[in-house]
């Protein structure tokens, strides 16, 4: 397989440097300009047809995974003060539901960073944050809107409780 691959990255490149000749001679039919210069283009529908099928492949994964950066606000019912930020950073996969990522909280008691694992179910979400080490720091759950707009509580291990939200933009 290695040497199948080495051998077509050859000669892909064969090509873009016959590509570069050809269009410093100004070549206008390239594939009549190609097969005068003796070079063997017999293997070219294997070699399109493998990047065809790693292409499909790339995009196929990449449509899976999607990236997605919130900010909101937290509030806690146990502390009598504004609003605090948060930041967060999410992967969400397409094809479960599954979100992992990354937390930051301001003005938390217990904890400012956090990982979090949950699950997008239609218009609601859910699940946790723990610590670097796993140890759980909260749990939540909320609504997600038509807009992306999302809002909900949590519950730390602490004993707080609170509602949070996704500011817009």
């Amino acid at each position: 397989m290695m040497y199948r691959y080495a051998t077509g990255t050859m000669f892909v490149l064969t090509i873009c440097v016959m590509a570069a000749w050809a269009q410093e001679a100004s070549v206008l039919d390239f594939s009549s300009w190609l097969q005068r210069q003796s070079i063997s283009v017999s293997r070219d529908a294997e070699i399109r047809q493998a990047v065809r099928d790693r292409i499909a492949t790339v995009r196929a994964e990449r449509g899976k995974l999607v990236s997605q950066v919130h900010r909101g606000r937290w509030q806690s019912e146990r502390y009598n003060r504004s609003a605090q930020p948060w930041f967060v950073q999410l992967k969400e996969n397409r094809d479960d539901g599954t979100i992992t990522g990354h937390v930051t909280v301001v003005g938390s008691g217990l904890f400012s960073k956090g990982n979090i694992s949950g699950k997008f179910d239609g218009s609601t979400v859910s699940g946790f944050v723990t610590d670097d080490s796993g140890i759980q720091l909260a749990t939540f759950s909320g609504s997600v809107s038509p807009d992306s707009a999302m809002s909900g509580s949590y519950i730390t291990s602490d004993g707080d409780v609170g509602s949070w939200g996704v500011d817009s933009d």
